[in-house]
């Protein structure tokens, strides 16, 4: 009889581990996969160590909490198990994307080292307690199915009806991931998703005119500063966010001979620039001589003995090239005929910061 007993438990638990691989699986669905997926549809960089952390991380934890709610065999015990697994996953869908994003984005692009071009970290503070409340008490419901899914499969009189209560753990959290993935991630890539659809909408236009309703409705007059350029293959990138709410936001696009900037509001796209006016012309004005205001260029006190020596530097004949937008830095390159080379950093905060001009080598 014991022996029945013992090999039932090993039966549960195995059944509860696979359980909590498939709630696992689901919530990297919902989560992680559903993010990057939606970012490269749009030719968008995601970090792909962000990603993989993410579903790793998932899949481990769900198998482990499983497993665990099996081995103890109790509603009670199981509900708090999974209420702590939905906790851990939204925690870490704003650890990763609101907190470490920089350091992923960091290992693809080393030159953004040190600049946190994405300072999430103060909206993040403001809603994490709502959300993991949110995210904890929908995984502890979820719980609940889960318990008696195990009861099932480990009742299955065959092999479909055991995979069949096991699978449908899969569907129960992605549902709870996806909840997560509206409140956490939405707000990040809906911006991107804006511009994307609006450019798609621009594309479409050219060959049957939408219309004018559905023009007004997608903000297409908002694409006009960039002219045929649009039409150029390009790629999108998260931009600066106001980081007390994320309401207000940039996407930076990168296309085939220059850079532009668009902003978005509320999801809604406001309107676009080339670069080369939203930025380049306001470092040249500076780098002419020019006070900090009338070039729309705001100078820290702080920053400026640093950039007095940069603008001394660097002659005329100069040439100015941006090579990376992310975030809130805009990155250019400036040289003259004479020989110097400078990295200059602007930041998006409201102003137009000029943070720092440093020789290229340091």
């Amino acid at each position: 009889m014991r022996t029945g007993i013992i090999q039932n438990r090993e039966e549960l638990s195995r059944n509860g581990l696979l359980a909590g691989l498939c709630a696992g699986l689901g919530f990297s669905l919902a989560l992680w996969l559903n993010q990057a997926f939606s970012f490269w549809r749009v030719s968008t960089e995601y970090p792909l160590p962000l990603t993989l952390t993410g579903v790793i991380l998932s899949l481990v934890i769900g198998g482990l909490a499983g497993w665990l709610a099996a081995r103890l065999d109790h509603a009670f015990y199981g509900v708090m198990i999974w209420l702590a697994v939905g906790v851990f996953e939204g925690w870490l869908a704003i650890r990763l994307n609101y907190y470490l994003i920089n350091q992923f984005t960091e290992m693809l692009h080393p030159e953004l080292a040190g600049l946190t071009i994405f300072p999430f970290d103060v909206y993040a503070r403001l809603f994490q307690g709502v959300v993991l409340a949110i995210v904890g008490i929908l995984s502890a419901l979820a719980g609940i199915f889960q318990i008696f899914l195990v009861e099932s499969a480990a009742n299955a009189g065959s092999t479909l009806g055991r995979l069949t209560a096991l699978g449908l753990n899969i569907v129960i959290f992605a549902a709870v991931g996806l909840a997560a993935d509206y409140i956490i991630q939405r707000p990040l890539r809906e911006p991107v998703m804006a511009v994307s659809s609006t450019i798609q909408l621009a594309d479409q236009n050219r060959e049957k005119p939408v219309s004018l309703t559905t023009s007004r409705e997608m903000h297409l007059r908002a694409l006009k500063p960039l002219g045929e350029k649009i039409f150029q293959p390009y790629q999108l990138f998260m931009g600066a966010y106001d980081p007390n709410s994320i309401m207000s936001s940039s996407v930076h696009l990168r296309l085939q001979d220059s850079w532009a900037t668009c902003h978005v509001f509320e999801g809604s796209l406001n309107f676009c620039e080339l670069s080369e006016k939203a930025y380049l012309q306001k470092l040249g004005c500076w780098l002419d001589g020019n006070p900090d205001y009338s070039c729309r260029v705001k100078i820290l006190e702080e920053s400026k003995a640093g950039l007095e020596m940069a603008r001394a530097a660097l002659k005329e004949e100069r040439v100015l090239t941006i090579t990376e937008q992310r975030g809130d830095a805009v990155l250019i390159d400036v040289s003259d005929q004479a020989g110097s080379s400078y990295r200059c950093v602007l930041r998006l905060k409201g102003d137009l910061v000029l943070e720092s001009c440093k020789p290229a080598e340091e």
